[in-house]
């Protein structure tokens, strides 16, 4: 059942207005409307219209109010005012930017203002006619980054390959990377997969993604260079188990070091250490469609030589897309939860 306000606006609905707003302010925080007149130096009875809806104030006030309702609240209201502020943009009708937008916002202040000025816009439920257009754009780029994330290191690397006449081509067994050749391999293979993040978040939220994109590079590398290092292939393979069995124990431990280390970095930062059960259901599952992936290599009649090939292909291709999703839908689900 939604909760209904006392001016009448329900949760859920539409009307996201500077009134329903201002009310839903001082309901949650206590304060009187005099504070807010007093402070701002105007009429009580100002106060009275911006509640009713007879007037709105200019842009030019939000500064002010925001710096008002911080300094005269306490953290726990206006956590709570936060939280309820957060729950309610997720469910109004809004185009899937400007929620992201306005969730993606750190601190208390920045998310008040945020939600202040989105009050103040016309025609909420902001479902505007260029929404499908903005949509469709929206899709082109996360497809367009996934394919950077999964192809790009891949085929630098084969390209590198070419160039120094090194022998560590896609799936090749007749050599093991070891030493600067594995940091290589590592780095460039780890890095095309976050920096899509980059170009599909805003500028103005690049700033903050920089430090988690980066953190996930350095981890992933070194993650990807500690299995080679360790010779935990080499290990699996003289254990005496069937051949599917060796590789598949293979394929999930090497999915699992490349994948877990540096999306649970980058998903505390997200969330800021509150991971949700998505957020842990995410680091396992370039995991799991690898080891579906390996499954599925099992089933093809093919000559060993090509299927070997396919494989690594198949693997590296799977493990990096779904990587690049699943720290996508990480960070969007540290946003449309409230935790960002």
């Amino acid at each position: 059942m939604e909760k209904v306000l006392k001016n009448g606006c329900r949760y859920g609905e539409s009307a996201f207005t500077f009134a329903f707003l201002f009310k839903l302010v001082l309901d949650d925080t206590g304060l009187k409307p005099s504070v807010i007149a007093h402070e701002l130096n105007r009429e009580r009875s100002l106060m009275y219209k911006w509640l009713s809806g007879k007037s709105t104030p200019p842009v030019s006030y939000f500064p002010d109010i925001v710096s008002i309702v911080s300094t005269h609240t306490s953290e726990a209201r206006k956590r709570i005012l936060e939280n309820k502020l957060r729950s309610l943009i997720g469910r109004i009708s809004l185009c899937r930017d400007v929620r992201t937008t306005v969730l993606s916002a750190d601190s208390f202040d920045d998310f008040l203002s945020e939600c202040l000025h989105l009050s103040v816009m016309d025609g909420i439920a902001l479902e505007t006619q260029g929404d499908g257009a903005g949509e469709l754009r929206w899709q082109t780029l996360v497809f367009s980054g996934a394919l950077f994330a999964a192809l790009f290191g891949g085929v630098l690397w084969n390209l590198l390959n070419r160039l120094f006449r090194w022998p560590y081509f896609m799936g090749s067994i007749e050599e093991s990377l070891r030493g600067t050749h594995a940091l290589l391999w590592a780095v460039v293979t780890t890095a095309p997969v976050p920096l899509p993040l980059l170009l599909l978040s805003r500028p103005a939220k690049r700033r903050g993604l920089i430090v988690s994109v980066t953190l996930f590079i350095v981890i992933g590398s070194l993650s990807a260079f500690a299995f080679f290092s360790l010779g935990i292939r080499e290990v699996i393979e003289s254990a005496g188990w069937s051949y599917r069995m060796q590789e598949s124990i293979i394929g999930v431990l090497f999915s699992l070091m490349l994948s877990l280390p540096p999306l649970l970095a980058a998903s505390l930062i997200f969330s800021r250490g509150r991971l949700a059960w998505g957020h842990v259901l995410l680091l396992f599952l370039p995991a799991f469609t690898v080891f579906l992936t390996l499954c599925i290599t099992f089933l093809i009649d093919r000559p060993a030589a090509e299927i070997t090939q396919l494989r690594g292909f198949a693997v590296a291709f799977v493990l990096r897309l779904t990587l690049f999703f699943s720290l996508l839908w990480a960070y969007r689900l540290s946003a449309n939860t409230g935790m960002r």
